[in-house]
């Protein structure tokens, strides 16, 4: 019986030296992806606040999507065309590229996929009402303000309702009566145009 309990100590030593060393490495890992994910330690942002980061507010469609690699050849990205349909802040022409975290590069002889936690996704054909800033790397692009939390989708509903929509999923608020992870918030389009084009200077 001794001996038994003797081999099963000896075991745990052993495995509490190999994997002591990969501790502080999960740990810096984890703290790394916290910085890189600004919207998992932010409380919930409402539209009002992202008007004045915006340097564009518009909504439109996503015709094209396409991952490229920038920083040569360190970071995928995902580009997204946008045919604009209205603009709330800010000048453009009829098409805008925002550039999303992330993407998936298919053409790899091992195809790689790259994702954020709460990064901002935007789908084919998807059509978005959009608080955007000039995006720094990548020419004439815009990035979302506030990661997730500056887009939104728009829904309509079977009597033909246009909703302005976000998911909250990816997203972890910590204030706002009624609003809880794993949820999305709805309100008609036209009374979420109005209220940001009240406050927009």
């Amino acid at each position: 019986m001794k001996s038994y309990i003797a081999l099963a100590i000896g075991c745990l030593a052993i495995l509490l030296a190999v994997t002591a060393p990969w501790q502080p490495r999960a740990k810096a890992v984890q703290d790394d992806q916290a910085v890189a994910s600004p919207v998992n330690s932010s409380t919930e942002v409402s539209p009002v606040e992202l008007i004045g980061p915006a340097d564009l507010i518009a909504t439109g469609r996503c015709t094209n999507l396409e991952s490229i690699w920038i920083n040569d050849g360190r970071n995928l990205v995902t580009l997204a065309t946008i045919e604009v349909s209205d603009v709330l802040k800010g000048t453009t022409g009829s098409m805008v590229t925002v550039v999303l975290p992330g993407g998936i590069d298919a053409n790899r002889e091992i195809p790689v996929a790259v994702t954020y936690p709460g990064a901002p996704s935007i789908a084919p054909e998807e059509e978005v009402f959009l608080f955007l800033t000039q995006e720094e790397q990548i020419a004439n692009s815009y990035s979302i303000v506030g990661f997730a939390e500056g887009k939104f989708s728009i829904v309509t509903t079977n009597k033909g309702e246009k909703l302005v929509s976000r998911d909250l999923v990816t997203v972890d608020p910590q204030g706002g009566p009624g609003v809880v992870r794993g949820t999305r918030t709805m309100v008609a389009l036209s009374k979420f145009k109005e209220e940001i084009r009240g406050h927009v200077k």
